[in-house]
């Protein structure tokens, strides 16, 4: 059998069954791109790119500490960043998410980019 790759509308097609969302983040510049569902599940304005401050600002004040270091671990240590917790939406609601991380990294093993999915799970947390 030979493996067929996904085409877009597959793709996007999970996300909404999975209520997943898919980012990629260049850590050159801290800038990041969002899927449709991701930008749909944090209810963000449509843009080409956004900044690392605008993802901070998702992150539950009572969470960015906690999420923050463990992201810096993960960077320091090669290790994939597997976390959970809460994440405040510009209109104001409060959501949980799961938070998968694959960090890529060039020839000296420096940490260039981050694919990231982020599954709502607050149906989970009721």
């Amino acid at each position: 059998m030979i493996p067929r790759p996904f085409d877009n509308n597959v793709i996007a097609r999970i996300e909404q069954i999975a209520n997943l969302g898919t980012c990629e983040r260049d850590l050159d510049d801290g800038s990041w791109t969002g899927s449709d569902n991701f930008i749909k599940i944090f209810g963000l304005p449509e843009k080409p790119r956004y900044t690392q401050e605008e993802f901070q600002f998702l992150v539950h004040s009572d969470e960015v500490d906690g999420v923050m270091a463990y992201y810096r671990q993960t960077l320091d240590s090669q290790k994939n960043f597997n976390y959970e917790y809460r994440c405040i939406c510009p209109d104001g609601k409060i959501i949980h998410v799961l938070s998968r991380r694959k960090i890529s990294r060039d020839e000296k093993d420096v940490p260039v980019k981050i694919l990231d999915f982020k599954q709502d799970i607050l149906h989970v947390k009721k």
